[in-house]
């Protein structure tokens, strides 16, 4: 779920693989939804839209972060390739989308679709072990892990974490 600058509000339906937008307006459940987009079932992650409103998915399936136009149209940002994504962010300051993969976090230049390793592990970032969602917070990350349970705030600046902490399961 992710809401563009003018408060409309998008939708991932992973059992469809649809992209939809929900007119909160209409309470008819049946007329509230336009599909945007439809992907493989089971395979779309997370949205983020940059300031102009451009609308980014993440693809579990393929690994790959897609851009949809307003006219249904998909351009691939970030082609396949990558391991398996785990949300998707981005930074307002730099226009940058950032995505979790096991063990390792992601750039992304949305324009020029170039990818850069920000932060390359095995298993753990940084002080957290097996992050798995991330959300953008000014021109830092909030990173964290349903699995360990941590919340961790990494700062894109310094390129290290400035706070983890464990809180019960799940985060």
């Amino acid at each position: 779920v992710k809401f563009n600058s003018k408060g409309d509000l998008y939708v991932t339906d992973t059992a469809t693989g649809e992209i939809v937008h929900v007119d909160s307006n209409i309470r008819d459940t049946d007329k509230n939804r336009k599909v945007l987009a439809k992907f493989p079932t089971n395979s779309i992650d997370n949205l983020a839209f940059d300031k102009h409103d451009r609308l980014y998915v993440s693809s579990t399936s393929d690994a790959a972060v897609t851009e949809i136009y307003s006219s249904g149209k998909l351009r691939t940002v970030s082609p396949p390739g990558m391991s398996i994504t785990m949300g998707l962010a981005l930074v307002e300051e730099t226009q940058m989308l950032y995505t979790l993969h096991p063990g390792a976090l992601y750039k992304i230049n949305p324009q020029t679709s170039e990818l850069e390793t920000i932060v390359r592990s095995a298993v753990t970032l940084g002080p957290m072990a097996e992050p798995t969602s991330v959300v953008a917070w000014d021109n830092k990350l909030i990173l964290m892990s349903a699995t360990s349970g941590t919340l961790m705030v990494w700062n894109l600046d310094e390129q290290m974490a400035e706070l983890a902490t464990t809180f019960g399961f799940p985060v």
